[in-house]
């Protein structure tokens, strides 16, 4: 399953979900507009680099995964029950 997230969009939706956060709490903790956010998960906008920094700051260990899908980065969220292509 989360293999076949292919946007960087999807990889943030799926982390946020991960946390349990609801999309305007996440918004709130990253610095990002709950519009923002929402464009950016529906793939209707694409992430900036502010959006990236927002992000890091707040969760600097799945930078890497959510720019590029690699899932060896996001082991540490991971509960052992995630199918992984």
């Amino acid at each position: 399953m989360v293999g076949k997230l292919i946007t960087p969009g999807e990889r943030l939706k799926y982390y946020r979900l991960k946390l349990g956060l609801k999309r305007e709490e996440f918004a709130s903790r990253v610095g990002i507009g709950y519009l923002r956010l929402t464009n950016v998960e529906n793939g209707k906008a694409k992430m900036y680099v502010d959006d990236l920094k927002a992000v890091y700051l707040m969760y600097p260990d799945i930078l890497r995964w959510i720019l590029h899908g690699d899932y060896r980065s996001l082991e540490p969220v991971l509960d052992g029950n995630e199918e992984i292509d």
